[in-house]
């Protein structure tokens, strides 16, 4: 069960940096698109259901899996965020 636990944080904290990451290579693409506001929900939409996709197919039923993805995420989150200075 813990290694299952610990497999699940560190899906969280990969998929939060590839999450925030791609939220990032979004934002810095914006400028160069007609119409940005579709490149943005694209972006998003393609974003989240990876993430989605990805914690379905590592924690499936397992709601104790799921709260340990939580902490990976935010962790990645901030560590974008201080790398970026925001």
């Amino acid at each position: 069960m813990t290694d299952e636990l610990l497999l699940a944080a560190a899906t969280g904290l990969i998929v939060g940096w590839g999450y925030f990451g791609g939220l990032w290579l979004t934002l810095q693409r914006l400028g160069k698109y007609r119409r940005p506001h579709r490149v943005a929900l694209i972006g998003f939409a393609l974003r989240t259901g990876a993430a989605l996709g990805v914690f379905v197919l590592v924690c499936g039923r397992n709601p104790a899996a799921w709260g340990m993805t939580l902490p990976g995420f935010l962790l990645a989150r901030i560590w974008w965020c201080r790398k970026m200075k925001a």
